[in-house]
C-alpha cells in the first residue's frame, strides 16, 4: 500500500476539516505526511501551536503546552528529539520546519533525553497527576535542549 502523494493527503484533508491549506500543510508535516495522523492534530487543536513548540520547550514555556495530554506532549517530543539528531547529523528534520528548531544540544545530552523519552513512553497511560507529569517531561526538556557538555 502507498502512501498518498501531498495533494491527495490535502485534499482528502481539506473534505475532512474547515482548517487553513497552511493549517493542513503543517500538520501533514507534522505528523509525517499520515493523513490520519495529521487529521487528528488539526482536531485537537495543537497544529495551529506546533510550530511554537521546539522554542517554548527551550524556554521551559508550561504555558505553551497547557491544552496538551501527556501522551500528545510526548509524541511531540519524540519528534523534536528525532529532528534534533537529524539537524544534529546534517539531515532534514521531518516532523518541524529547520527555522523553528533550537540548536541542537550535545549528543550526550540528546542521548540521555532519548533515553528518557523511551523510559517515559512505558508508562504514560498510567494515572499520574498530569499537570505534574506535563511540568516535569518540559523541565527534563528546557535542560536537554540548554546544555551545552
Amino acid at each position: 500500500m502507498t502512501a498518498p502523494s501531498q495533494a491527495q493527503a490535502i485534499q482528502w484533508l481539506t473534505q475532512q476539516t474547515q482548517a487553513t491549506a497552511p493549517e493542513l500543510e503543517m500538520a501533514l508535516h507534522a505528523s509525517g505526511q499520515r493523513p490520519g495522523d495529521a487529521l487528528a492534530l488539526v482536531q485537537s487543536g495543537l497544529a495551529v501551536q506546533w510550530h511554537k513548540l521546539p522554542l517554548a520547550l527551550h524556554k521551559g514555556q508550561m504555558q505553551a503546552v497547557a491544552q496538551w495530554s501527556p501522551a500528545q506532549l510526548l509524541d511531540a517530543m519524540h519528534k523534536l528529539c528525532h529532528d534534533l539528531w537529524a539537524s544534529k547529523l546534517g539531515a532534514a528534520p521531518r516532523f518541524f520546519q529547520v527555522q523553528d528548531l533550537p540548536k541542537a544540544p550535545p549528543a550526550r545530552a540528546l542521548t540521555a533525553w532519548s533515553k528518557q523519552l523511551v523510559s517515559l513512553s512505558r508508562q504514560i497511560e498510567h494515572p499520574f497527576k498530569p499537570d505534574l507529569l506535563i511540568e516535569d517531561m518540559v523541565s527534563q526538556a528546557k535542560l536537554c535542549l540548554n546544555s551545552r557538555v
